[in-house]
């Protein structure tokens, strides 16, 4: 079952950073000096603050069990997250064997907005350290459904 998700959240990567339409655009700061190797990554301003917010902070200190880790591993390597609610933006990097967090959101994959319940329900849903088929389908669902309603 984790291949299917794989699979379907790796499509949607895919799709979104070879510049589909309603994709979130790139930051066009009058600083035009970033690199053309990574053209196809996505940044926007970054908060004033130089510190995570509430929600970056919350996933940062929750346990990172192997299984999720594991289950975004060649997913992405570098996810930008905005807090609907906050406006809050953090970047997610997968380190390979763990999640990093940086606040504001540069050289992204993909920008996913969720909700201050999605970031709840994620950190319950880590707390037991497993991750069964039901998780899998629901994370999928909240992270990478308001993508796909970009892309299309």
């Amino acid at each position: 079952m984790f291949t299917v998700h794989r699979f379907v959240i790796s499509a949607a990567l895919t799709v979104s950073t070879i510049g589909c339409a309603g994709a979130p655009p790139a930051s066009s700061s009058s600083s035009s000096s970033s690199s053309s190797s990574s053209s196809s990554l996505l940044s926007s301003p970054s908060p004033s603050s130089s510190t995570l917010g509430e929600a970056a902070q919350k996933w940062a200190s929750a346990d990172q069990p192997a299984s999720f880790v594991s289950f975004f591993k060649g997913t992405f390597t570098r996810l930008g997250i905005t807090v609907v609610e906050t406006g809050e933006q953090f970047t997610i990097v997968h380190a390979g064997d763990r999640f990093a967090f940086e606040p504001g959101v540069a050289d992204v994959e993909v920008i996913v907005p969720v909700t201050q319940h999605n970031v709840e329900d994620l950190l319950n849903r880590a707390g037991d350290g497993a991750l069964d088929d039901t998780d899998a389908y629901d994370i999928t669902t909240v992270l990478f459904t308001p993508l796909t309603r970009e892309i299309l």
